[in-house]
C-alpha cells in the first residue's frame, strides 16, 4: 500500500506498538537541528546562535558542540529516556501495581455473570465481594456506557456479549502494571529536554531560500524567532474521505496564526501517550500523570548538570505541561 501519514487512532496505536524507546523524540531533535531551530536565548552567548550570531565579537569557531550545541541535546534526549524508564518501572512494580483496563474489565465481567459461572469459577471470587454481587449487577445494568458496549456487541454479532472491548494489540496488554505508562513517562522526559534546549517561542514559518540552486525549492519551512515579516504556515490533516487512498502527505497552508515550537512538542508528547490509550492498554490518568513524572525526571537532570557549569554563565528556561515556566542555571 502507498505510504501515508498517521491519520487514524489505529495508525497511532500501531506506531506506539512498534516504536523504539526514544525514536520519536530523537527524530524530532534531528529535524529541529536540520531546520536550524534556535536554541534557548538564555545561552545564545554559549551556543553562538541567535543574537550572538549577529554580534561581530562572536568568533565563528566558538559555537557550542559537546556543550550547548547539537551533540549536547542529542545525548540529553537519549540519556533521560533510560532514567525515565527505570523510574516508571519502579512505580509500576513497587508502588501501584494497577490493573490494566482489560484485566479490570475481565473482573467486571466475572461479577456480571456470577450466577452463570460453574462452581470452580465462583470459587475464584473473593468472599468479601459475594454479598455485594447483586448490588454490583444493578449498578452495571444502569451504566449507560457499559450498556452501549453490550448493544454494540449484539449489533456486530460478535458472539456472547460482554464488557470486553476489542484492542489494537492482538496479544493484549503488556504483562506489567498500567501505571505509570512507560511511553508517557519517556515522552514527558524527552520532550521536556527538547523544550529546555530549544527556543519554545519559535514559530513555524515559510522563508525564502537564499540563492536557490536549479531545481531547488525557493522557500523552506522552519522554526525561527518571530518577525512581523514572517509568513505563518500550518499543516492540514490528510483527506480521509477515501480511506484506502487518502492524501499521502500533509498539506501546508498559509495562515495568520503561528504554530509555536512549544505547542508542537506538547502535541508530540500527547500523541505518543494517547496512542497507548487508544490501543486499549492504559487509562487517561496513566497518560496524564506519567507525562509529569517524566517532566520532573528531566528537570532533575538539567538541574544536576547546571551545577557542573561553574565557569559558564549558563541559564535556560522551559514551560511545563501545566503552563509554569522553570528557570535553570546561573542565578
Amino acid at each position: 500500500p502507498a505510504r501515508r501519514f498517521i491519520s487514524t487512532p489505529r495508525d497511532l496505536a500501531t506506531y506506539v506498538h512498534y516504536d523504539a524507546l526514544y525514536e520519536a523524540y530523537l527524530n524530532a531533535c534531528i529535524i529541529l537541528l536540520g531546520m536550524q531551530t534556535p536554541f534557548d536565548p538564555g545561552f545564545d552567548h554559549l551556543s553562538g546562535g541567535g543574537v550572538a550570531a549577529g554580534n561581530p565579537a562572536t568568533r565563528r569557531n566558538a559555537g557550542g558542540f559537546a556543550l550547548y550545541g547539537g551533540p549536547h541535546i542529542l545525548t540529553l534526549v537519549t540519556e533521560v529516556a533510560t532514567r525515565a524508564l527505570k523510574a516508571v518501572r519502579f512505580q509500576k512494580f513497587n508502588n501501584h501495581i494497577r490493573l490494566r483496563p482489560e484485566a479490570l474489565a475481565a473482573r467486571i465481567e466475572l461479577l456480571r455473570r456470577f450466577q452463570d459461572l460453574p462452581n470452580e469459577a465462583k470459587a475464584s471470587v473473593p468472599r468479601a465481594l459475594i454479598k455485594y454481587i447483586k448490588r454490583f449487577q444493578r449498578e452495571l445494568e444502569s451504566n449507560g456506557t457499559l450498556n452501549s458496549i453490550l448493544e454494540l456487541a449484539n449489533q456486530n454479532g460478535s458472539g456472547s456479549p460482554n464488557y470486553l472491548l476489542p484492542m489494537a494489540f492482538p496479544e493484549g496488554s503488556p504483562m506489567h502494571p498500567a501505571y505509570g505508562a512507560g511511553h508517557a513517562t519517556v515522552a514527558g522526559a524527552c520532550v521536556t529536554m527538547l523544550k529546555a534546549f530549544f527556543d519554545t517561542s519559535a514559530v513555524l514559518v515559510e522563508t525564502p531560500v537564499k540563492n536557490p540552486q536549479p531545481g531547488q525549492a525557493r522557500t523552506q519551512i522552519r522554526f525561527k524567532r518571530f518577525s512581523h515579516k514572517d509568513q505563518a504556515i500550518v499543516f492540514r490533516a490528510p483527506d480521509l474521505s477515501a480511506y484506502t487512498k487518502g492524501e499521502p502527505t500533509l498539506v501546508s497552508e498559509r495562515s495568520r496564526d503561528f504554530l509555536t515550537l512549544e505547542g508542537e512538542l506538547n502535541k508530540l508528547a500527547a500523541n505518543i501517550s494517547i496512542g497507548r490509550n487508544m490501543a486499549g492498554v492504559h487509562y487517561f490518568t496513566d497518560y496524564y500523570d506519567s507525562l509529569r513524572m517524566g517532566e520532573e525526571i528531566a528537570i532533575g537532570i538539567l538541574e544536576e548538570q547546571a551545577l557542573t557549569y561553574s565557569t559558564d554563565p549558563f541559564v535556560l528556561s522551559l514551560p511545563t505541561f501545566d503552563g509554569d515556566v522553570i528557570r535553570i542555571g546561573a542565578r
